[in-house]
């Protein structure tokens, strides 16, 4: 069976990246095909990945024509658009080319905590984008992967964890607990977004379904408790109620487009930590097939050995997203920015 030809958008990003280095794992089972703007194909990332058997398609999705996208997707299987949370538009024309080269599967930017409309307003503009696909009847997969570990990792007051922290760091030495603490989370390593993506887009069942994947359960009191246990430290916390929260994203909302940004560091722990929107349960009742039943043979990374891996105590080194250069500041005027557009 001639391998599926796999286009991913996005390749030189976190979640782009682990989806790319999964489905080169397996050269017999698929094709990986990159479309990357002509001025990052010298990254090295993307050089990297092209020494392992990725093909590189010079196209631009913000700015080339849909024509161009569609000549550019001839004879692909699947379409993965692993784009950032603030370039979700280039979506629409890049789903419009996919459905005039007759791709068969579109995986559509989700990758996050699934939760019902009208909670995350970044959210909502996927959903917006997935209803576009459902106008144009192009066969998709929405992939939901709760949280990532790599931002869940409590403060530790030796500072042993400080280069795991993926957001600059507060003056603060306290981890902020959300709620209770005790809503169990959908939690999910980096690499293993792609392994799980790899499976999914090889099989059947899961077209035109959304899926929720998940490495493990655990409450915010479980992690701390497990970085205390795996460290030997004492985690100090502040609790941030839902009064709280809620009263951050009305004022980053009172922003405007401004307050993009903050809105969506606050709508996200209210869904994922207060509402339990990434408990399975919930992403049930929300149409979800769960990944833990589509395929129990697979071993995620525990938390257990996340940590371990922060630590300096694991198997493997620890990688920090983003090369540990996150550009807050960008992102913020991106995220302004995006939003005056959409």
């Amino acid at each position: 069976m001639a391998p599926l030809r796999v286009a991913v958008v996005g390749a030189s990003g976190e979640t782009g990246g682990s989806i790319v280095t999964a489905l080169l794992e397996s050269p017999d089972q698929f094709e990986v095909i990159a479309l990357v703007r002509p001025a990052s194909i010298s990254k090295p990332k993307i050089q990297e990945f092209q020494k392992r058997g990725m093909k590189v398609v010079a196209a631009d999705v913000a700015n080339s024509s849909e024509a161009e996208l569609a000549k550019a997707l001839e004879g692909v299987d699947t379409v993965v658009a692993a784009v950032d949370g603030f370039s979700l538009q280039h979506q629409i024309p890049l789903a419009n080319a996919a459905k005039a080269a007759g791709v068969k599967r579109f995986i559509p930017n989700f990758f996050g905590p699934p939760s019902p409309r009208g909670i995350q307003w970044i959210r909502d503009q996927k959903l917006a984008i997935l209803d576009y696909i459902n106008q144009l009847y192009l066969g998709y997969t929405v992939v939901e992967v709760g949280w990532w570990q790599q931002l869940i990792v409590p403060k530790l007051a030796s500072g042993r964890a400080d280069h795991a922290q993926v957001l600059p760091l507060e003056a603060s030495p306290h981890t902020t607990i959300y709620g209770d603490g005790n809503v169990k989370i959908g939690l999910t390593h980096l690499r293993d977004i792609g392994r799980y993506v790899a499976r999914i887009i090889a099989d059947p069942r899961t077209l035109n379904k959304k899926v929720y994947v998940y490495g493990e359960l655990a409450t915010q009191n479980e992690v701390v408790a497990l970085m205390e246990k795996v460290s030997g430290e004492k985690i100090q916390m502040k609790h941030m109620s839902k009064e709280a929260t809620l009263s951050a994203i009305a004022e980053a909302k009172a922003m405007g487009t401004a307050g993009v940004l903050a809105r969506a560091a606050s709508e996200y722990p209210l869904s994922w930590a207060i509402r339990g929107d990434s408990t399975p349960e919930h992403a049930a009742y929300l149409g979800f097939l769960d990944g833990k039943e589509l395929y129990p043979d697979f071993k995620p990374t525990t938390l257990e050995e996340f940590f371990r891996e922060v630590l300096g105590l694991g198997s493997r080194e620890y990688e920090k997203p983003y090369g540990g250069n996150l550009d807050v500041e960008g992102l913020a005027k991106r995220a302004e920015t995006y939003a005056e557009r959409a």
